[in-house]
């Protein structure tokens, strides 16, 4: 008995060479989007640490005049907001929370801001600013494009509890 023709016939090992093919892509697409996604993680977490930085200078017990001006207590606050900004604790101590984190990369600034009605107040900013450390490195492989700089900035109004 004869066996009936197909219009086709099989293709061996056809699978294995797709696979070969897409392999590369889905895995570039899966390891860029976990990078994006540590990338966002990490930016929130810089972000709360400098939020709570600036809470804590917003209520630096006499730490400015009314007049922004900063008191002999301010230098003490502003330290301790640095440790809470790059350790995670007022004491400074253990590891940065980011590779390539320092107290160098945090900055505090005081300002007078206008108030909803007319006055002045003052208003302390922290910003922080740490390169990201990617998982592939310096550069993004293949294309060649830096590894951005996280950043973080958070206001918060001086009420000098």
């Amino acid at each position: 008995m004869n066996k009936p023709r197909t219009a086709f016939r099989p293709a061996r090992g056809a699978a294995m060479v797709e696979l070969a093919i897409i392999l590369p892509v889905l895995l570039a697409i899966f390891f860029g989007l976990a990078d994006i996604g540590r990338a966002l993680l990490l930016e929130h977490s810089l972000l709360r640490h400098t939020e709570a930085a600036a809470r804590y200078l917003g209520r630096a017990y006499q730490g400015l005049a009314t007049d922004c001006s900063e008191n002999a207590a301010w230098a003490a606050a502003s330290t301790t907001a640095t440790n809470l900004a790059v350790y995670g604790n007022e004491a400074g101590t253990g590891t940065p929370l980011f590779s390539g984190l320092s107290a160098e990369d945090v900055d505090i600034a005081v300002a007078n801001a206008a108030t909803p009605g007319g006055g002045t107040a003052c208003v302390v900013r922290v910003t922080a600013a740490v390169p990201y450390p990617g998982l592939f490195g310096a550069t993004i492989p293949l294309i060649g494009i830096d590894q951005p700089t996280l950043r973080a900035q958070s206001e918060e109004r001086y009420v000098g509890e």
